[in-house]
């Protein structure tokens, strides 16, 4: 896959392979493989979202497998995404698992771009802003409208309308601004360019 893959292509791959698996009919052996098939997803979700920063920061932003594994193992509401392919296994819901995966997916690839532009300004002493982008189309959510090309300073969330708030696409507090989400993060080396961003835009 290509580090410029949309995910909306992504998401497409994921769920063709998936349903290919879920064919299987021993269920603790699908769920063995679609959890094995995730986690490579989930590690090229990361790898993506650390050149995606280092390409938009101009800057050099090794993997750090430490931090890989603790996004990608992070557990939401108790369970990690291996618990829940399991649940989703054996309740033979298919659909879920296919959300599942493009949610998790688009969450690390985010939360690993964001991380490491948190270690570029660590290693580099650089400013960094960052900038909301909307996929511009129908199905883009109305609080993910509002949000398309504003930016805040690094360590700023962005705020909708609805008094949500997030660092990055997919971080929000309630469950319907993060599934099928598929807005990304622009990082800004403010460093180079001089644009300035108003400290607490996005802010209520």
């Amino acid at each position: 896959m290509a580090s410029i893959l949309p995910f909306d292509e992504i998401n497409a791959m994921i769920r063709q392979e998936f349903s290919e698996i879920s064919g299987n009919s021993d269920a603790k052996e699908t769920a063995r493989r679609i959890r094995e098939t995730l986690l490579d997803y989930l590690i090229f979700a990361y790898r993506l979202g650390v050149q995606r920063t280092a390409g938009d920061l101009g800057v050099d932003i090794e993997d750090d497998i430490d931090e890989m594994y603790e996004i990608i193992f992070c557990r939401i509401g108790g369970e990690t995404f291996e618990d829940r392919v399991d649940r989703w296994v054996e309740e033979e819901a298919e659909g879920r698992l296919g959300v599942l995966a493009e949610s998790e997916a688009h969450r690390v690839c985010e939360s690993a771009g964001y991380s490491s532009a948190q270690r570029a300004v660590r290693n580099y002493g650089i400013t960094v802003g960052k900038r909301w982008d909307t996929m511009q189309d129908d199905r883009v959510r109305d609080t993910h409208v509002y949000l398309q090309g504003m930016t805040v300073p690094l360590g700023e969330e962005f705020y909708t309308y609805d008094g949500d708030h997030a660092q990055y696409p997919g971080g929000f507090t309630l469950p319907e601004n993060n599934v099928n989400c598929r807005c990304s993060t622009q990082y800004v080396n403010l460093s180079s360019t001089g644009i300035p961003v108003a400290i607490g835009q996005g802010s209520p």
